[in-house]
């Protein structure tokens, strides 16, 4: 005669432990995955709205106003970095301050950091043609970096004009190739000697400067920063494409 015996089978404590740890790890890869597939979606939004942006002020320059009006404020950009003739900031020719979204008819909230809904920052300048750079920030893994899309070229090489009058006077002509070189208010080292340009004829090939001075070797008293936009965290440190250590925001 058999006995009826209900076996009743059951995982180890061992089997429990495998597939726990099995759970786990698929657990953390597709964590993985789906943040870098979000870091991924935000530089691509940062990235487009960078473009958009870019797009905007070169659409909206062209009805005269000028880009420094693009920018929120402008009495606070970079500090204590030698640009153009001095060795601070002269607002009304440089500004680095997040967006004035309403000058260009944006809408705030649609142009933000998808993270952290902190404004793009705009860096311009009157000189060398109204250029600008736009600030944003990219992420890979733990690690942020500054984006910067920009037209901006400074003068950095203190150019040196080949002028076609070399006496002492206080107005010089150059020629074509130097055009583009020195703007108003710019100061200009002639010798060891500095002085500030107070006219620029209209064709751009004749500077007036503020006393008489010897034309030869006329140069840049101060290079313009590399870059517009100062660190979130130092102003007097400004963000360049790829920092990882200053960022603009």
């Amino acid at each position: 005669m058999k006995n009826n015996v209900n076996v009743q089978k059951a995982f180890t404590l061992v089997e429990l432990v495998v597939v726990i740890t099995i759970l786990a790890i698929l657990w953390t890869i597709a964590f993985l995955s789906l943040q870098w597939y979000s870091a991924d979606a935000r530089n691509s939004k940062r990235i487009s709205d960078l473009n958009s942006i870019s797009n905007a002020v070169n659409v909206w320059i062209t009805n005269g106003t000028s880009i420094i009006a693009y920018v929120s404020n402008s009495g606070s950009a970079l500090t204590g970095i030698s640009i153009a003739w001095t060795w601070g900031i002269v607002w009304s020719d440089y500004s680095a301050w997040p967006i004035n979204y309403s000058t260009l008819w944006i809408k705030q909230s649609d142009f933000q950091d998808p993270k952290s809904n902190k404004d793009y920052i705009l860096g311009a300048t009157v000189k060398i043609g109204w250029k600008y750079e736009v600030a944003t920030i990219k992420e890979a893994g733990t690690t942020t970096s500054a984006y910067i899309l920009w037209n901006y070229v400074p003068r950095t090489a203190n150019p040196t004009i080949s002028a076609t009058s070399w006496s002492w006077t206080s107005s010089l002509t150059f020629w074509s190739s130097d055009l583009n070189k020195f703007f108003l208010n710019d100061t200009i080292v002639a010798w060891t000697v500095t002085w500030t340009i107070t006219i620029v004829s209209s064709d751009l090939s004749k500077i007036t400067y503020n006393d008489i001075a010897d034309g030869t070797g006329v140069k840049l008293a101060s290079p313009e920063s590399a870059w517009l936009i100062g660190s979130s965290t130092s102003l007097s440190t400004p963000v360049a494409n790829w920092s990882a250590t200053a960022l603009p925001y």
